[in-house]
């Protein structure tokens, strides 16, 4: 589908034209995927928030009291969408009492998508780890106290992988901003800032 988006803007917008894609948090890895997999003509990318291992980001958000109970706020709206969807894949009951985003996946996405369980979906839909075929400049953007995406641990990516996968990669990773935020003193979007000065470097 998203070969297709691209295609319409080249059509409307002209052939020669100059695509510059960015993702946040999981459009962040899903974009990742999309680049490692299908080499677009893209002029450069980045990915902001993004889990590097969907693994590590799961484990994450099942480590602890606080991390729970985040988990299980985020999986409310989920079950939400899930009902008004129309409830195509999935059994009521599963998803009824799941507790996290981990038993959502587990019930509405890994039996009707033949993922044994959420590790192998995870495994079949990590992106990061092979981004050694991109073809474009990518800029990650991180923070270190981020909740969701980990910087240690069994799972996780660091920004010394990711550079060695490939020349192309570019790590800006900062000690604060959480998880989407990266606010300055005037509560402006740093790192939309800094996506911006990137990407004019990349043309």
């Amino acid at each position: 589908d998203f070969d297709g988006v691209l295609e319409h803007v080249r059509k409307e917008v002209g052939p020669k034209c100059r695509l510059f894609l960015v993702g946040q948090s999981l459009g962040g890895a899903i974009l990742a995927k999309y680049l490692s997999s299908r080499n677009p003509r893209v002029t450069a990318a980045c990915t902001v928030s993004s889990p590097r291992s969907f693994a590590a980001s799961s484990a994450q958000m099942r480590s602890g009291p606080l991390a729970r109970l985040q988990n299980f706020a985020i999986a409310i709206p989920l079950k939400v969408s899930w009902f008004l969807s129309g409830r195509k894949s999935g059994r009521k009951r599963d998803v009824i009492f799941a507790r996290s985003i981990y038993d959502i996946e587990a019930a509405v996405i890994c039996k009707p998508w033949g993922h044994a369980n959420p590790e192998a979906y995870y495994e079949a839909n990590d992106g990061f780890a092979d981004l050694g075929r991109l073809s474009c400049p990518l800029l990650c953007v991180q923070s270190v106290d981020d909740n969701v995406v980990p910087f240690s641990g069994k799972y996780a990516v660091s920004d010394a992988t990711l550079v060695n996968l490939s020349p192309l990669i570019a790590c800006c990773t900062t000690l604060l901003g959480g998880h989407l935020s990266f606010l300055d003193w005037r509560g402006r979007s740093w790192a939309d800032r800094a996506v911006v000065e990137f990407f004019a470097a990349a043309e």
